[in-house]
């Protein structure tokens, strides 16, 4: 036994509390002593006081208040009054539950003489072991959902948080607690029959030996016997629930509406049911009762509808027997609502939904509680597309196409364009559209301003769920050799790298806003016009790395770390399979010159060239993995050139000088990695120019845009692009670029089509993709 003593030697007069707001009154008081705190093995702990009141003053109660706070007097714990005990001397109290072990509890003593409130001093103990009560008081243990239970016994804490009460795994509410008392409502989910019954009062779980048991409702009679669909059927007995939701009332095996409960009665609306002859069952939280006789309803007949096929906005007839037409809620069409045009005794007019996306559709009428389908759907007329007004159009011209079954609302007319190469696909929505024709101007849809590409086109059209394709096919020719693409989605950046394998291109790297290194890697597919995001690069973020290809795998490696005086140059080379979604590395470069972007290009299967520092080519064997430096001399003393490669050979063109004044130069070179030789071409006839785009489609060579100096800082950003005919040693001007000036992008060139995103516009770093279709290439 541990015992706790306070020996009190002056009466507390200091300790002296209101419950209300009044103005301090002298007058003398009973004082309370908080004696000790016995603990007696498991089964209590013996709270101890005493009161000694003055001049035989009335004391209206004593008792103890404790918790686990620093302070008592805050009302948020436990309280025991002992009114029945109210006297001079000595008093106590025995506390068998809602005690926790290793907690540390704080206990006063108190009084209550006319509204006033006296306290002891504190007694701070700690439990030696959980004092728990096995069974509570629980009245009633037997009701319904929403009933409301009353708990007691032992000590509750007065904080309802601090409480908790569950029906098997259920929480129930609590409503109200006191000292010795706590009143919850039976959870509204509850189905079990028998409950068992936990409460937990300040982390302490006190198991009821009692169980809960839910009132299970008996159906006495019901009135009328015979009935029809829709009308109201009277059901009493017992048992039933106060709240109309709770009790779920069936006709058959089919749900009726509960208009309006009691106790001991139901009144519900009869549902639509294939059985003439039905028990009816009432469940109240799922208990259930059975009548002993059965209903005899007698139900609506459906005969048919008329027509079984039509169009949009068309009338159906919908035939029956025995219905009340008020009691029609609505006629769908699958789960889209006809507009009703008129319900009669025997029949009821509805007009096909102009919203209408399904070929098939059940035919639902539906009632206030219940519906009834159709076996045979309806089946809606499909479009056919009849004629063309063009067999050759220019993008954004207008094509018409003639048919029927078109929808009369344009926005639910789709003309469909399938690319006979491609299969891609293009949905256009119509300018103007009647039940025999549309009018389409041709444009691609999800970019503004952009066309369609180039190439011959099956034509559908699609009013509802399915496309219906013709035997009719158009040919659209781009008015530009440039088309606006989706933005690349992973951002705004320059500086990066690209290449294509294998008819796809891939694109990634380079910096973002605040020299945000990139290492991420997307792949293009130009048949569906869409990116997917491979597997990240496993070496370190970079700008301006070199990056080739052969027909199986890309290559990518070097660059720089960042795009200032800090930058740290790289040698790391990496090789990307599409096949696998798998970067291997590869032997590194011999070395990198930092603040020069690599020019790079593949002239070969094999054979791939790197300018990454100035005066010096390096030749990559992919066949062999090895890298040697294959010529040193004129045509590569200048930084950021531009490079392509025609039939084995490769051309740099342009750049600006390694030293000052650092201008652009307009130098072409043709190197010839079978002999190892550079020979001098006849210079570029634009601007001298660095950091644009370059590509070969075909024979042809390109470059565009990049930006001209003049000296170390004196930039001029260009727009203007040129096509190189190496036969001929001349360049043609072929207009300018559509998207303005753009430095540093990266380009992929699949099959004879070239794209051009990301860089840097003067302003902004761009997430702009182009597609570059020449064609206006002679003999094409």
């Amino acid at each position: 036994m541990k015992r706790i003593l306070v020996n009190i030697l002056l009466f507390i007069t200091a300790g002296i509390f209101t419950t209300c707001d009044k103005n301090f009154i002298e007058r003398e008081f009973p004082s309370v002593l908080t004696v000790s705190v016995d603990q007696r093995g498991v089964e209590e702990v013996i709270f101890s006081g005493k009161l000694i009141s003055r001049n035989h003053q009335t004391v209206d109660e004593v008792g103890f208040i404790w918790q686990k706070e620093y302070d008592p007097r805050l009302k948020k714990g436990f309280t025991a009054n002992l009114s029945s005990r109210v006297q001079d001397g000595p008093f106590s109290l025995p506390v068998y539950n809602s005690l926790k072990s290793n907690t540390e509890y704080r206990v006063r003593a108190y009084a209550k003489v006319n509204g006033i409130t006296v306290y002891g001093e504190m007694i701070t103990f700690t439990c030696d072991t959980d004092y728990t009560l096995s069974t509570f008081n629980i009245s009633p243990l037997t009701g319904q959902v929403g009933d409301t239970v009353s708990i007691q016994g032992g000590f509750f804490n007065t904080d309802e948080s601090s409480n908790v009460v569950k029906f098997n795994d259920l929480p129930a509410e609590i409503v109200e607690v006191t000292d010795t008392s706590l009143l919850c409502i039976v959870p509204f989910d509850l189905t079990s029959k028998e409950s068992n019954i936990n409460l937990i009062t300040d982390g302490l779980v006190n198991t009821m030996s009692d169980t809960f048991i839910l009132t299970t409702p008996s159906i006495t009679s019901f009135y009328p016997a015979t009935v029809t669909f829709q009308e109201t059927v009277d059901i009493y007995g017992t048992g039933f629930h106060r709240m109309n939701e709770i009790n779920k009332v069936k006709v058959g095996s089919y749900e009726a509406r509960v208009d309006s409960s009691t106790s001991d009665h139901i009144s519900a609306i009869v549902p639509f049911t294939n059985d003439s002859l039905c028990y009816i069952s009432v469940s109240v939280s799922g208990q259930e009762a059975i009548s002993a006789s059965k209903i005899k309803v007698i139900a609506p007949h459906f005969d048919y509808f008329m027509p079984v096929s039509g169009d949009y906005l068309d009338t159906l007839t919908i035939f029956y027997q025995r219905v009340n037409p008020a009691t029609i809620y609505s006629i769908r069409f699958g789960n889209l609502p006809g507009r009703i045009i008129k319900t009669e005794s025997d029949s009821a007019l509805v007009e096909v939904p102009p919203t209408l996306i399904n070929e098939y559709s059940n035919i639902v009428v539906e009632f206030s509680n219940s519906t009834y389908t159709f076996e045979t759907p309806f089946r809606l007329h499909q479009p056919e597309i009849t004629g063309l007004s063009e067999n050759l159009v220019l993008n954004f011209q207008n094509l018409t196409v003639y048919g029927h079954g078109f929808h009369p609302i344009i926005n639910y007319n789709r003309v469909c364009l399938k690319n006979t190469t491609t299969g891609y696909i293009y949905q256009l929505t119509p300018n103007m559209s009647a039940p025999d024709f549309v009018i389409v101007t041709i444009s691609n849809p999800a970019i503004p301003g952009g066309e369609i590409a180039s190439g011959e086109y099956q034509v559908g059209i699609k009013t509802c769920e399915n496309i219906q394709w013709s035997d009719k096919y158009v040919n659209i020719k781009q008015i530009s050799p440039w088309r606006r693409l989706a933005d690349f989605p992973g951002g705004a950046r320059y500086k990066g790298a690209s290449f294509s394998v294998n008819g796809k291109g891939y694109s990634g790297f380079g910096a973002k806003l605040g020299n945000n290194m990139q290492k991420d890697l997307w792949e293009y597919n130009p048949a569906t016009e869409t990116w997917k995001r491979k597997s990240d690069f496993p070496g370190y973020g970079r700008i301006l790395p070199a990056s080739f290809q052969n027909s199986a795998f890309g290559f990518i490696g070097g660059g720089q770390s960042l795009d200032n005086s800090n930058q740290v140059p790289f040698t790391d080379f990496y090789r990307f399979d599409p096949a696998t979604d798998q970067w291997t590395r590869i032997e590194d470069a011999p070395s990198v010159e930092k603040s020069y972007g690599a020019a790079s290009s593949s002239p070969l299967e094999n054979v791939h060239v790197a300018n990454m520092v100035v005066g010096s080519l390096y030749e990559y064997d992919s066949d062999q993995d090895s890298w040697s430096t294959t010529y040193n001399g004129p045509g590569i003393q200048n930084r950021n050139p531009m490079v392509f490669s025609i039939n084995g050979k490769v051309y740099v063109v342009c750049g600006n000088r390694s030293v000052s004044p650092y201008e652009s130069i307009n130098e072409v070179w043709e190197y010839d990695p079978l002999t190892n030789s550079m020979t001098r071409k006849g210079d570029f006839p634009g601007k001298s120019r660095l950091s644009g785009f370059s590509f070969s489609i075909g024979n042809y060579g390109y470059i565009g845009c990049g930006i001209n100096t003049t000296g170390e800082w004196q930039v001029e950003y260009l727009s203007d692009v040129y096509r190189y005919d190496p036969v001929s040693d001349t360049w043609a001007e072929i207009g300018s670029f559509p998207g303005h000036y753009l430095r540093n992008p990266t380009s992929f060139v699949v099959d004879d089509k070239a794209y051009i995103l990301t860089g840097y516009d003067g302003s902004d770093i761009l997430s702009k993709v182009w597609e570059f279709h020449d064609i206006e290439i002679p003999g094409r």
